[in-house]
């Protein structure tokens, strides 16, 4: 588990750095463009999840060095307790990434799809709403697994000291199996298929948009593209909203490739009741909670090569 929790640091103190270059990047942009505030609050969420994450590792190391000590070294909160309390957090917020990147996908793909009935719909304000109506359900929906997770102040044998420790509820497990189906698996499902979609019909834009392009200058020689232009100037995509489109097939593809493990494994988790902690399957629940924690990091720490590869204001 050490070389995950390696991984893990890396990854996170990374994300870090290429988020924060993210959310200094995009204040400086145009701050009405709703699709900008869009990937403004999903770098400063993803920013969150990495701290947790980073968090999450130093807990880790101060356990290490606990046990390697002999207790002789005792840090003045329990590191396990900081470890589930921040995993926590970053499941509470990872869940708004996967809202925003739906929220993404479904709007440019109407815009894209239907321009005329919907280019107008997704103002700044609408957006605005939204993003602050997802944030407010991921915090609000996490509120049953803080209630049965608790940090009190107990008498630790271990270390032959009272100090802040994990206090679970005796149904802990099954209110975060519960919530984890509700309000992750579900929507992470659903919104996996309903991004699929949006992705292949944007997907098809492109292509139509690189066949017409590529026709103007087959004609551009014998003065058929000036017409062709007027006829088809309304329903062209612009250089602008092509790279915008193909940002929000990128954050899309990440997406579907690090939520898929995810899925299967909170499905495992509420079919195998042995697969958890102190049962039958733990050092398989460890691996797999290790593998998930890896691929959610990246996932937020890799969105930074997406903006610079398909953003040229970004870039600049």
């Amino acid at each position: 588990m050490n070389v995950f929790n390696a991984l893990n640091a890396i990854i996170s103190m990374s994300g870090m750095v290429a988020n924060t270059i993210n959310i200094v990047t995009f204040r400086k942009l145009d701050a009405h463009d709703n699709f900008l505030m869009c990937f403004l609050v999903l770098s400063s969420v993803d920013f969150l999840c990495n701290l947790s994450a980073f968090i999450q590792q130093m807990a880790v190391t101060f356990w290490i060095l606990e046990m390697a000590s002999n207790n002789k070294i005792v840090f003045p909160i329990e590191p396990m307790a900081m470890y589930v309390m921040f995993g926590n957090i970053r499941s509470c917020l990872f869940s708004a990434p996967v809202l925003i990147t739906l929220y993404l996908s479904i709007s440019k793909c109407l815009c894209v799809v239907k321009p005329f009935n919907f280019k107008n719909m997704f103002s700044f304000k609408r957006s605005a709403g939204v993003l602050m109506g997802i944030c407010t359900f991921a915090l609000v929906s996490y509120i049953p697994v803080y209630a049965s997770t608790w940090v009190i102040s107990q008498y630790d044998q271990t270390v032959d000291a009272t100090r802040p420790m994990l206090w679970l509820t005796p149904y802990r497990d099954v209110i975060r199996n519960v919530v984890w189906i509700i309000r992750d698996t579900f929507p992470s499902m659903a919104s996996e298929v309903i991004i699929i979609i949006c992705v292949t019909l944007m997907s098809k834009a492109l292509r139509e948009a690189a066949k017409f392009r590529a026709s103007l200058k087959q004609e551009s020689s014998k003065g058929k593209a000036k017409k062709r232009v007027n006829n088809k100037s309304e329903n062209t995509l612009s250089f602008s909203e092509l790279q915008v489109i193909k940002q929000v097939i990128a954050v899309a593809l990440i997406f579907i490739a690090g939520n898929t493990p995810k899925v299967f494994l909170f499905t495992a988790l509420a079919v195998v009741p042995d697969l958890n902690f102190g049962n039958r399957y733990q050092n398989l629940y460890k691996v797999l909670m290790a593998s998930r924690e890896v691929i959610e990091n990246l996932i937020s720490a890799a969105n930074f090569i997406v903006y610079y590869k398909y953003n040229s204001k970004y870039r600049k």
